[in-house]
């Protein structure tokens, strides 16, 4: 599956069988850095899926993946932010104000799980 990029041009990822190999060793840049799974259970239209953030201490995202309904993937992070997807300005709530929205269904993951869906996504 590739990601689209503003640009037009798409940007492929790599198999997750070889992402997970690479993420295995992957140390988060930065102490304290914590990674969250956001599933929304009545996502619809341009409305995200899932979203996969990595996170300062603060909860300000650092890098962040999107899912949406219809198949697309977007990424944001560094220099990249794609038509739907950005890192956002404020802190993320926690997990547990999160989950409070009965929408919602929000989890910490590992710094390797979170590694592999950004190289299987495309990410750098």
């Amino acid at each position: 599956m590739s990601t689209g990029f503003p640009n037009g041009r798409a940007r492929r990822g790599i198999d997750r069988i070889a992402a997970e190999a690479i993420a295995a060793a992957f140390v988060p840049p930065e102490p304290g850095m914590w990674y969250l799974q956001v599933t929304r259970t009545n996502a619809a239209g341009n409305e995200p899926l899932v979203t996969l953030s990595e996170l300062f201490d603060d909860g300000i995202e650092f890098r962040k993946i999107q899912r949406f309904p219809d198949g697309r993937t977007g990424l944001a992070g560094g220099s990249i932010d794609t038509e739907l997807t950005w890192l956002n300005e404020e802190p993320v709530p926690s997990t547990e104000e999160l989950s409070n929205d009965p929408s919602l269904q929000a989890v910490r993951i590992s710094p390797a799980a979170f590694q592999t869906e950004w190289l299987v996504a495309g990410g750098w």
